[in-house]
């Protein structure tokens, strides 16, 4: 009901009859431009780009700097600035904020051609109403400047400030409803889709005979550097971009932006089904321009099938992710069609699957680093150049998934688990190559394997120190395995087996050469009796003593101090 009633308030608003006060302007009056480049001949050659009589504008003014530019804004107040970034005196970029400061109302187009993601990102960030390249474009010069000529006859109808806020807030209704739409849909199972009736009411939405496609706009990062901050303003433009393509044909269109991606729904007449793959390939040209502004970063647009029941508009998403996936194998910077794909059957599904699963289940519980690397690697291997890319990425998350998750372990044992969990999740889903996507499961879990190996030594080290310092204290005691194995809290078997394991000695006979080191000290240094030392360090029969002590030392205790004592 929300979203009829606010259909209606919007209507009424855009029917009422304004009249003009002394000064408004109207679409018949021409709008006002500068031209500004410190190339005399770029001014000339936009000059002549422009249709002046057909979209009603008048040349007042051209610069050849940033001051000159400055002035003449200040005095000829122009609807419209047409200028280059890379100027002398005062630069595109620095007069735009100057502008701004003084609250002079003109809209600007930059035109360069700086493919960098500073200038670019600064223009966005300070409101530029268009950034286009050189060399000029003159279609899509004159399809900006009639964009702009229409948005600044809006706002002198109706009031800058009105208009704004009702279409800011139709617009993000409008898309915040479509938003919970489509995250209903991929979430919730088919008969969510199947009460057409419903989803008029809860959505506003009715759904006819059509074609229902899906698109994912896959933006990758190939620099190692934090430049995320210029990925929301390339999604943005991309976003408008793809409205001015596609949302005259499209009834309905689902627009989410997620992470690195952007995910689109489309509801279009079937009219339009023929023309819908050049479109695009249009709107991935223009993508691709915008891409390039922002140094390090790739584009990639997967297009699922053409569907005509709602109930497969799931599906359809789900191919258009597929085909992005595929990327691993068909390359980046491109449109990839679900349809064109020739999808090899699924490698490890069933029994196979469950193979994997044990083995690198094997390897982790016996942390087995050397196993599992050369395990990964023959998998990536089989997979080969022409495979099953979603399938490879799905295996690739169930690993991970396996080894940070099912191995409790592992939680609790090393810090931030859960975040490098979470990176290497994404790193998964941004891997553009089979390499790349091989490299973070190993890069992310081999370290982990190695720090919990270290780990788990060092807990057996730590019973095998405090059992030796009992030792030493009490070597001339009656000790036995058992007796040793009860006062660091092991059974008797285990402590055996890391005893060994940590002093290549068994039990006896390393508690023996503690007892005969500790004699022959007294040897060298005493006049006691043999018997004596004998039962000081732990003998009482001396003929036992004498035996022990020519196996370790070679000789008798008797020789040992004539010769040493």
């Amino acid at each position: 009901m929300y979203v009829h009633k606010l259909k209606y308030t919007i209507k009424m608003y855009f029917s009422t009859k304004y009249k003009r006060r002394a000064g408004d302007w109207s679409m018949s009056e021409k709008l006002r431009v500068i031209i500004a480049d410190d190339e005399p001949m770029v001014c000339v050659v936009v000059k002549k780009c422009v249709h002046w009589d057909d979209l009603g504008l008048e040349l007042t003014g051209v610069a050849y700097d940033g001051e000159e530019l400055m002035k003449q804004i200040r005095n000829t107040k122009p609807d419209i600035v047409i200028t280059d970034i890379s100027m002398p005196e005062l630069n595109g970029l620095e007069m735009i904020e100057k502008v701004k400061k003084e609250g002079l109302d003109c809209k600007f187009i930059i035109i360069s051609g700086y493919r960098q993601f500073e200038y670019a990102h600064k223009a966005l960030k300070n409101n530029v109403d268009d950034y286009l390249l050189k060399p000029i474009n003159e279609q899509e010069l004159n399809e900006s400047l009639n964009r702009i000529k229409t948005l600044i006859f809006e706002e002198s109808l109706h009031g800058k400030k009105a208009m704004d806020k009702l279409i800011r807030n139709q617009k993000r209704d409008k898309e915040n409803i479509r938003r919970m739409f489509l995250h209903q849909m991929l979430t919730s199972k088919e008969n969510f889709l199947a009460d057409s009736e419903n989803l008029e009411e809860e959505y506003g939405i009715r759904f006819f005979d059509g074609v229902y496609q899906a698109m994912e706009v896959k933006i990758d990062i190939l620099q190692k550097e934090d430049i995320y901050e210029g990925l929301s303003s390339i999604q943005t433009k991309l976003i408008t971009i793809f409205k001015k393509e596609f949302e005259k044909e499209c009834r309905e269109l689902f627009i989410e932006t997620d992470a690195e991606r952007i995910l689109i729904g489309l509801y279009y007449d079937t009219a339009y089904k023929s023309q819908f793959n050049e479109k695009c390939r249009k709107f991935y040209e223009y993508g691709k321009n915008i891409a390039d502004l922002f140094i390090g970063f790739t584009l990639t647009v997967g297009v699922s099938k053409k569907h005509e029941s709602l109930l497969e508009f799931p599906q359809a998403f789900q191919e258009s992710m597929t085909a992005v996936s595929f990327r691993l194998t068909e390359g980046t910077d491109k449109v990839i069609f679900y349809e064109n794909l020739e999808i090899p059957e699924n490698k490890w599904c069933g029994s196979e699957k469950k193979e994997i699963e044990e083995i690198v289940a094997a390897d982790f519980e016996i942390l087995n680093r050397d196993h599992f690397k050369q395990y990964i690697n023959s998998l990536f291997f089989q997979a080969g150049g022409k495979c099953n890319a979603a399938e490879v990425v799905e295996l690739s998350r169930f690993i991970v998934e396996s080894f940070f998750q099912k191995q409790q372990y592992v939680q609790g044992e090393i810090e931030n688990i859960s975040c490098l969990y979470s990176r290497t999740m994404k790193q998964i889903d941004n891997a553009i190559t089979l390499p790349d996507l091989k490299n973070t499961i190993l890069n992310a879990i081999l370290p982990v394997m190695e720090k919990l190996e270290e780990k788990k030594n060092n807990q057996k080290k730590k019973p095998v120190r405090a059992a030796l310092a009992y030792i030493e204290q009490h070597y001339n005691e009656a000790l036995t395995l058992e007796t040793v194995a009860e006062q660091v809290s092991l059974n008797p078997v285990y402590f055996s087996n890391i005893f060994k394991k940590e002093t290549n000695e068994n039990f006896i006979d390393y508690l023996h050469k503690c007892r005969i080191e500790a004699a022959k000290e007294k040897l060298r240094t005493e006049d006691t009796p043999i018997v004596n030392i004998a039962s000081i360090v732990g003998y009482y029969d001396a003929k036992y003593f004498s035996k022990m002590f020519r196996k370790y030392v070679g000789i008798k205790p008797s020789d040992y101090r004539k010769i040493y004592g």
